[in-house]
């Protein structure tokens, strides 16, 4: 089928979220894989591609008071992502919003990148 196309991916991430109120915090640190499909729609020399993916996860979630270390859970995530990406040329902006991620302290968020292709 024209202008569709999958994708696979895998990477590494790390995020730490904080709150001054209770002198508390969260790191997690984690190894996801991705597949994905889009639909790319060529509009002179842009491309505008809706994607759908899923995302498994092997994580590792820390909890700490002040400088202590309250918890440590490791384990597996899987959540789903949609969005779309815009390519300018080399350069690629997407916005995206993650659902069903249990991992983080929101289940639903959303997500801004940019990048480069070559």
């Amino acid at each position: 089928m024209p202008g569709l196309s999958m994708s696979a991916a895998a990477g590494y991430e790390a995020m730490v979220w904080s709150s001054d109120i209770t002198n508390s915090s969260r790191a997690l640190l984690a190894l996801p894989g991705s597949v994905g499909i889009a639909y790319d729609m060529h509009i002179r020399g842009t491309t505008i591609a809706p994607f759908l993916s899923g995302t498994v996860a092997r994580y590792e979630r820390r909890t700490y008071l002040g400088d202590d270390r309250l918890s440590t859970v490791r384990g597996w995530d899987a959540h789903y992502a949609g969005g779309v990406s815009l390519r300018v040329q080399h350069l690629i902006f997407a916005a995206s919003s993650i659902g069903a991620e249990d991992r983080t302290a929101s289940r639903r968020r959303w997500t801004l990148s940019a990048g480069v292709s070559f």
